[in-house]
């Protein structure tokens, strides 16, 4: 009997997913804190907003959220294309 190169691929992903799938375990999400980086001043209207969003994601988490300012920080990150 001859198969197609396609079926045994198929067949050789499918029998590594069944023989994976004991090692594969949720984790903890996230393990450790959330950095929220806020790029404007400490005291400005975004940086109320991005307190009372920190507070609600946080008690949601339950996990600790680091509310940043750092103006720099924001300038040197890579820009999306």
């Amino acid at each position: 009997m001859k198969f197609s190169n396609q079926f045994v691929v198929k067949a050789v992903l499918l029998a590594t997913l069944i023989g994976s799938a004991p090692m594969i375990q949720a984790q903890t999400y996230p393990n450790k804190p959330v950095r929220f980086i806020v790029a404007f001043t400490a005291g400005s209207g975004t940086d109320v907003i991005a307190r009372a969003i920190g507070d609600v994601m946080s008690s949601n988490l339950g996990h600790p959220l680091l509310l940043k300012i750092d103006l720099v920080q924001v300038a040197r990150s890579p820009h999306p294309k």
